[in-house]
């Protein structure tokens, strides 16, 4: 029992030295929505609940690789033509059709394949929909968490001029902040990691898609949600709670959607990358 309150303690204390050194005035209270788009499935699962982020104005982001945005043209130009934020996520396919294992690992590329395929990633997605997209985040980023990586994706991406990244580990954010100014024109997003336990990523696969039991996987997930919602709010400080999921993982996830709600009801404001960044950098 000892051990239990101590470990809540310790991560009270380190989510609020997130919001200190992330430093908004007026203790601003942000969440932001992306999706991993990786999956064949994809697409048809963010049209079913498209109507949903519109009806309640959650401006989400979406991380599509280069062959998966060709493949399904016509879908991602839908949902791109009513306002949301693309980012680019590379070329190549993450994940094998045949058999569904992860590929694409960047740790395992040459820096002048991974190059590459940033901007091949960058230059799909300007071809399909006719946008220039500003922001970045690495296939399977977990694996290229070292400093020498990182140095040399933000060089790669600051050549296209991007003004953001969202690839780090939420241990980054325990360092620096929910939001890190990695060079003059160049911000980086660390995604957010558990309540219970700050170091680790709360994402959909790991917390209950790949779960033998799904369903208690997916009210564990909730309730993760919610106790980082809470304590945000409830306690007056500033943060940015920054998670993906993969869409087919959500679709017919009512829980999912309703806590989205919940946010907005205790006082975020549902916002992506670019809205966030102009209105910091003058803080």
């Amino acid at each position: 029992m000892l051990n239990k309150i101590n470990k809540v303690l310790n991560n009270k204390k380190i989510l609020r030295k997130i919001s200190k050194q992330t430093n908004f005035k007026n203790n601003k209270r942000f969440f932001i929505l992306s999706f991993d788009c990786d999956n064949s499935e994809d697409p048809n699962a963010i049209l079913s609940f498209l109507p949903f982020l519109e009806k309640n104005n959650v401006p989400a982001v979406f991380a599509v690789p280069g062959m998966n945005l060709l493949e399904n043209q016509k879908k991602y130009k839908e949902i791109h033509s009513c306002g949301y934020e693309f980012i680019n996520h590379g070329f190549l396919k993450h994940v094998n059709p045949t058999n569904s294992k992860s590929i694409t690992f960047y740790n395992e590329m040459s820096k002048e394949d991974v190059r590459n395929d940033i901007i091949n990633g960058h230059n799909t997605i300007k071809k399909v929909l006719n946008y220039t997209a500003n922001g970045f985040r690495a296939p399977h980023f977990g694996y290229v968490q070292n400093k020498s990586d990182l140095s040399f994706l933000y060089e790669t991406v600051a050549n296209l001029n991007y003004t953001y990244c969202t690839t780090t580990m939420p241990d980054y954010a325990i360092k620096n902040g929910s939001i890190i100014k990695v060079s003059e024109k160049l911000f980086e997003f660390p995604l957010s990691g558990q309540y219970n336990f700050p170091y680790r990523i709360l994402d959909s696969y790991t917390s209950f898609y790949k779960r033998k039991n799904k369903a208690a996987g997916k009210k564990k997930y909730i309730k993760n949600l919610k106790k980082a919602i809470n304590f945000y709010a409830d306690n007056k400080l500033a943060c940015i709670l920054n998670y993906y999921v993969d869409p087919s993982h959500i679709l017919d996830f009512e829980d999912f959607f309703q806590t989205l709600l919940y946010a907005i009801k205790k006082g975020f404001k549902m916002s992506n990358y670019s809205q966030i960044i102009n209105p910091y950098d003058q803080e």
